[in-house]
């Protein structure tokens, strides 16, 4: 859609896969915008690609009619929402152009890349349909945008399974802000930056360090009361979390193939075992029925009946595998590839089958040179 024209979204839609890598989230009490705070810390790491924002989150438990958003009893999805409110600058080079500002409304656009809509929702039919922010000022949709947000900003992975209809919406400041030219805000305010990077150990001490600066000052404090505060959240490489789940990772990923490798080689071994085993335990019975008159091409039918019994169990087996492995990753939250591979259960099973022809073919020849004489008197 082009910019700023209205639009309809009536698909499901993907969710990015990549979560934040880190993030600087900053609370301001009673209305505060630390503007010079958070500008100083984008300034901090001028290399780092980082969104600055105002983030406003909704959660309404309000029914969703299937027909153009209306509310109803008795349908049980709930909307969330998130409003980003992008700098001009950014929103510019996401947008491609400013929102109209406009009094005690918020101009927004939708993140298409970053909301689920179900099919039977629209964006057109939400039009005076979407919560307040701050119990007082609505939004207006405008348009579509098919860019997601930067640095991964409108993916929230504990909403993707919680919403019947997950909207992120953006807004620009200026627009934002002339819609509470008349009302200020009083109520807390959340900000927060989000950093694209593989190394956030290396950004928590310059941005303790930066609050401290500002916690000392008039700016943070008045009359004995915060007007702001601050925590750091990061899920990079070099973090406590990512360490643990690089070494979290690496010992499944030992578990499991190593595990899979021992299977795969304990099976082999008991198909040969098994194989010469009924060989050498029946050695008389082959020689009776092949004085009997009993063919060469009946014994080979014989012996791939028995070669197949082996491999039967093979589709269960895979299926069960792949059942616990998934069940597996779930609890830990690691990628199934991290627990199973079908490729390599392909492998594995084109392996055992392999196997059990090659014991086929010693069976075959052990048969072809069996002495039916020394077999009935029981000798080796």
């Amino acid at each position: 859609q082009p910019p700023g024209s209205p639009a309809v979204c009536g698909t499901p839609i993907k969710r990015a896969s990549s979560p934040i890598t880190a993030a600087w989230y900053v609370w301001g009490q009673h209305g505060t915008h630390p503007q010079r705070m958070l500008e100083d810390a984008v300034n901090l790491f001028p290399d780092i690609p980082c969104l600055r924002l105002e983030l406003i989150e909704s959660i309404t438990a309000q029914f969703l009619d299937k027909s153009h958003g209306r509310t109803d009893e008795g349908n049980d999805r709930v909307m969330g929402k998130f409003l980003f409110v992008l700098e001009d600058t950014d929103f510019a080079a996401w947008y491609g152009t400013l929102l109209t500002p406009q009094e005690s409304r918020i101009p927004c656009v939708l993140s298409q890349q970053d909301s689920v809509f179900p099919a039977d929702i629209t964006w057109e039919g939400l039009q005076d349909k979407l919560p307040p922010v701050y119990l007082n000022i609505t939004e207006q949709p405008t348009g579509v945008c098919d860019t997601p947000l930067p640095v991964n900003a409108g993916v929230c992975p504990r909403s993707m399974e919680t919403y019947g209809l997950y909207l992120v919406t953006v807004t620009n400041r200026t627009a934002f802000d002339y819609a509470f030219q008349e009302t200020p805000i009083t109520e807390m305010r959340d900000f927060v930056i989000y950093y694209d990077t593989d190394d956030g150990a290396a950004l928590e001490q310059p941005l303790e360090e930066l609050a401290n600066s500002y916690k000392s000052s008039a700016d943070w404090k008045d009359a004995g009361k915060y007007h702001m505060s601050s925590v750091w959240q990061d899920f990079s490489s070099t973090s406590e979390w990512g360490i643990r789940r690089t070494g979290m990772t690496l010992l499944v990923n030992v578990f499991s193939w190593g595990f899979t490798a021992l299977v795969f080689l304990s099976v082999a071994v008991s198909v040969v075992g098994a194989m010469s085993a009924d060989l050498a335990m029946h050695r008389r019975e082959f020689a009776l029925l092949r004085s009997a008159g009993m063919e060469q091409r009946q014994m080979d039918r014989f012996l791939c009946c028995q070669c197949f019994s082996y491999c039967a169990g093979l589709p269960v087996g895979i299926a069960l595998g792949a059942a616990l492995c998934t069940l597996l990753s779930r609890l830990l939250d690691l990628s199934i590839s991290n627990t199973f591979s079908p490729l390599i259960a392909s492998a594995g099973a084109a392996l055992l089958m392999g196997v059990s022809l090659l014991a086929l073919h010693g069976a075959r020849k052990s048969m072809a040179r069996l002495s039916v004489v020394e077999a009935l008197r029981g000798e080796t």
